[in-house]
């Protein structure tokens, strides 16, 4: 078993910067905010992928909108509230009426 210290907010978007290989297409994505998610590195990985599934769906680059709502998914196997204050100003004002639930 190895042991994980849980990433401090500095550490958590050094991760957010490096989780998308290089041939995944994204588009406003912003680390300094995504880290405020207080998670693992596993949950942003878990995170990470659903975004990448619900952008390739929707034949889209992975976005804030995308990641928003594969953290409320995330959050809710966590058993875990996603607060506004995680994720104030994720979205501008066309993009919460275009969001994924």
């Amino acid at each position: 078993v190895v042991t994980f210290p849980f990433p401090d907010t500095a550490q958590r978007a050094e991760i957010w910067r490096r989780v998308f290989p290089p041939a995944v297409p994204t588009a406003g994505l912003d680390a300094e905010k995504l880290a405020w998610l207080s998670v693992s590195g596993g949950n942003i990985a878990n995170i990470a992928l659903g975004a990448a599934v619900l952008a390739a769906d929707a034949g889209a680059p992975v976005g804030m909108a995308h990641v928003l709502a594969a953290a409320r998914v995330e959050y809710a196997k966590l058993d875990r509230t996603l607060t506004e204050a995680e994720t104030k100003g994720w979205l501008i004002e066309h993009q919460k009426v275009e969001a994924l639930p």
